[in-house]
Parts: C-alpha cells; sequence; structure tokens
C-alpha cells in the first residue's frame, strides 16, 4: 500500500514546494494536485522540482476545460520528469464523457507514448469501465471503502485481458483539531451542490458529511487503514482549519501512519 498526499492547485510556488518536501521527508510515495482554481500542471512542475524520489500526480486535468493537445504542450513546456509523474484526465462536464475522455487520452499515448503514466478520473460504472479499459491508474473521489470495493469490481472486469490491471488510487478527505467534522461536512456539500456529485452521494446512500475523515491521530489512522484494504494508493487530501501552509502540514504529519 502506498500513502500519497493531495493538494488543491496553488499560485504559491513556496507553500507548494513546502508541502511536496514534507511529503517526500514523511515518507508519503507522492504528491498530487489538481487543476482548474489553479494551475495543476504548474502546480506539479513545483512539486516535482523541489522533491528527488516522490512521485507526482495531477488529478485531474477535465477535458472539456483543456483540450487534451493544448495539456500536451503545457506539459512539455515546464519541468515536470514522466518518469516519476501521473497525468490525470477527467470529463468535467463534457456532454459525452466516454468518447471525450477516450480521446483525450489516445491523444495523451501518441503524443508522449510509453513515457507517461495516465489516471482517468472515475465514479460513476461507466467511467469506471473504460477507466478499466484504458487507464494506468483510476482515480476514485468522495467514496466509502465500501463504494471503492464497488468500483474495483468494475474496474477489473473491464481490465480482463490486460496484461495488468490500473492501479487504483482515490483521494480521501482528511481534517484534523476543533472543527474538524464541519470542515469535512462543508466541503462535501460543495461538491454535493454539483449535480453528478449529488447523484454520486445518493447512490452511496450517503449524505455529504458521513464521507471523509475527521479527528486526532489514532482515529485518522484506524479509519485510513480501511481504505488502505481497498486500495493501491490512498492520497490524504487534507481540508486544513485556515489557508495557511502550517495547517496543511499538520494534516501532513497527522496523517503520515507514523
Amino acid at each position: 500500500m502506498n500513502r500519497a498526499f493531495g493538494i488543491t492547485a496553488t499560485d504559491d510556488r513556496r507553500g507548494a514546494e513546502a508541502v511536496a518536501i514534507a511529503a517526500e521527508e514523511t515518507g508519503y510515495s507522492a504528491i498530487w494536485t489538481n487543476d482548474g482554481v489553479a494551475d495543476g500542471v504548474a502546480t506539479a512542475s513545483w512539486m516535482a522540482e523541489a522533491t528527488g524520489l516522490i512521485g507526482v500526480g495531477i488529478g485531474v486535468v477535465a477535458c472539456d476545460r483543456m483540450p487534451a493537445g493544448d495539456l500536451a504542450e503545457k506539459i512539455k513546456a515546464v519541468v515536470l520528469p514522466l518518469d516519476r509523474c501521473v497525468i490525470g484526465i477527467g470529463s468535467g462536464f463534457s456532454s459525452n464523457p466516454i468518447a471525450d475522455v477516450r480521446a483525450a487520452v489516445g491523444v495523451l499515448r501518441s503524443s508522449f507514448g510509453d513515457e507517461i503514466t495516465i489516471a482517468v478520473a472515475a465514479m460513476g460504472p461507466r467511467m469506471c469501465r473504460l477507466a478499466g479499459e484504458i487507464s494506468d491508474v483510476v482515480l476514485l473521489n468522495w467514496m466509502t471503502p465500501e463504494r471503492i470495493a464497488w468500483a474495483r469490481r468494475r474496474i477489473s472486469d473491464a481490465a480482463r485481458g490486460r496484461s495488468s490491471n490500473p492501479r487504483v488510487a482515490s483521494y480521501v478527505r482528511v481534517a484534523t483539531g476543533p472543527g474538524a467534522a464541519g470542515r469535512i461536512s462543508a466541503e462535501a456539500s460543495r461538491y454535493a451542490s454539483i449535480p453528478h456529485y449529488a447523484s454520486h452521494f445518493s447512490a452511496m446512500g450517503k449524505t455529504p458529511g458521513e464521507v471523509g475523515i475527521a479527528g486526532d491521530f489514532g482515529e485518522l489512522e484506524t479509519a485510513l487503514q480501511e481504505y488502505e484494504e481497498v486500495l493501491d494508493e490512498l492520497v490524504v487530501r487534507g481540508v486544513p482549519a485556515s489557508g495557511d501552509v502550517q495547517s496543511t502540514l499538520e494534516i501532513v504529519r497527522a496523517a503520515s501512519g507514523r
């Protein structure tokens, strides 16, 4: 099992570098960022430059917002060591999500060949099956351990005939300290305001406040181990008490398993 750490894409280069360095020094296997609020490719490149061995993931770039050809050119323009990076593709708000993600993955394969490791963001059964067919990594989000096991079955079924199954990773929201449960609930509720996430929470039979982990060290570790049992890579996505880097670094330490 690999435990990674994830942050929101940011314009704060020094902050991103500080979290990446701390994650590497603490023993995390990878550092991930998303894309959209800020430039995920730039954030990932800063984290890669600041570290030496840790994996770096971008999870994910929505193909309806950035065409895969433009993404490929952007990757080539920055310092991003592909031998330790995962480039994630998601459907965003595409009206043809399966076809558009399949096409985007094809463009990246054509641009980089075997150099690139591609993740596909999946949530529903159709995207889980597509990810099982074409991705190197399947990136899940806002799931319980039981729902991850459900997704894995669909991914594995679709991957039959491949030489190996894709690795299954998932963001798991984590908060610590006073107000931790409220921060998790607020973050989940923000996602649940988006129709396809609202449907996702409903399909799991969970309210937004019931997905994610809030607590102190012992509670965190017990809950994280439940996720580790069903994942190849658990990506701790910190929900800090404030926007300063120190609040994020507290979660880096608390969720490290050390």
